[in-house]
C-alpha cells in the first residue's frame, strides 16, 4: 500500500520574488495568443516558502512546470504549489 502525501502548511508571510532577478534564461511560450519570452528558473535554486508569479517556467531534472499569468508558485521542500491569484 502507498503512503498518503503529507499536508503542506505555508506561512502567510510568503515573500514574492521577482522572476526577472532569478531567471537563468528564457524560453518562447504561447501566452495569451502570442509567443513571448518566458523566464526560466531552476527548481533547485528556489528556497522553501519562496513564491513567484507567472508567467514563468520552473525546470527540474525530471519535469518542467509552467506558471501561467495570474498564477503563483510557492516552493515547498517536497512539492511546488500552484495557486490562482485572486484579483
Amino acid at each position: 500500500m502507498g503512503a498518503l502525501p503529507r499536508s503542506v502548511t505555508l506561512s502567510p508571510s510568503t515573500e514574492i520574488n521577482s522572476v526577472e532577478e532569478r531567471r537563468e534564461g528564457t524560453r518562447r511560450a504561447w501566452v495569451d495568443g502570442a509567443f513571448v519570452d518566458v523566464p526560466v528558473l531552476q527548481r533547485a535554486g528556489l528556497k522553501e516558502g519562496e513564491r513567484i508569479e507567472g508567467p514563468a517556467i520552473v525546470e527540474e531534472y525530471d519535469c518542467t512546470t509552467y506558471v501561467a499569468p495570474q498564477w503563483s508558485l510557492t516552493a515547498d521542500a517536497e512539492v511546488l504549489i500552484l495557486e490562482k491569484i485572486a484579483k
